[in-house]
């Protein structure tokens, strides 16, 4: 039966996590998302099911996730469940306390091994076709400058370029992703007063709106891409909440 891989890391590498994400996503690895989850007394018993029921923790080592509470109790918890952790060495040294398993070197950004993700498929199964089977969805792509215009791929990048025009502009500094015939689901994107990006999608009616922060460019054109092509865990990279629209 197919679960899925928790992956734990802090939230400042979470550039290189969405990629991750998308590249176990190709290899046909469920991942989970801890996206979505409002903060408050629902958030540690979520991360603990999560974790009760993945296949496999997937920890990206760094010093930012060796100094994390959040990772040490979700290591703690896939240790006291007798769960296998695959590591990723992503920049500094291995953890003390996972010293003796074997890790995978991804320091610089680097994609793990293949063997990497066969063993999670292993653990896991395959919940997901591989992307090379994936049809590249339409969207229409709204920009204050530009006008209107379909998907030009690879769609990250030229999500990025048309990103970083905005903050050059004081007008028209959106850009809005709308599922042809259906303008109940999109994506948008303003730049908020202190530079910043501020983030928001919908899924259907207005209680189903989420809006979230970052100046990461490329973490915020990561976030889009998968959000249009449905990639798993597409939105894990940003800390979301609901937006009461009035």
């Amino acid at each position: 039966m197919s679960t899925h891989a928790f992956v734990s890391y802090s939230r400042t590498d979470s550039a290189y996590v969405a990629e991750l994400i998308a590249w176990l996503t190709s290899h046909g690895v469920t991942v989970w998302s801890d996206a979505g989850i409002a903060y408050g007394s629902d958030w540690p018993a979520a991360l603990r099911d999560a974790i009760d029921r993945s296949g496999a923790v997937v920890v990206v080592m760094s010093p930012a996730a060796d100094s994390s509470e959040w990772v040490d109790r979700e290591l703690a918890r896939a240790e006291l469940k007798g769960l296998p952790v695959l590591p990723l060495l992503l920049e500094g040294d291995p953890f003390f306390r996972l010293g003796s398993t074997q890790y995978d070197d991804v320091r610089g950004g680097r994609m793990p091994q293949e063997p990497f993700a066969q063993r999670l498929v292993e653990l896991c199964g395959r919940g997901t076709e591989p992307a090379a089977e994936r049809t590249a969805r339409p969207i229409l792509i709204y920009d204050g400058a530009q006008g209107v215009h379909e998907r030009v791929d690879p769609l990250a990048p030229h999500l990025a370029e048309l990103l970083r025009s905005m903050v050059t502009r004081q007008d028209d500094a959106f850009l809005i992703l709308e599922r042809p015939g259906d303008p109940q689901h999109y994506a948008q994107v303003a730049v908020a007063q202190d530079g910043e990006y501020q983030v928001e999608h919908r899924e259907g009616g207005p209680e189903h709106h989420y809006a979230a922060f970052s100046d990461d460019v490329d973490v915020v054109a990561g976030v889009l891409a998968g959000w249009v092509d449905g990639v798993d865990g597409w939105n894990s990279p940003l800390q979301w909440e609901r937006l009461e629209l009035s």
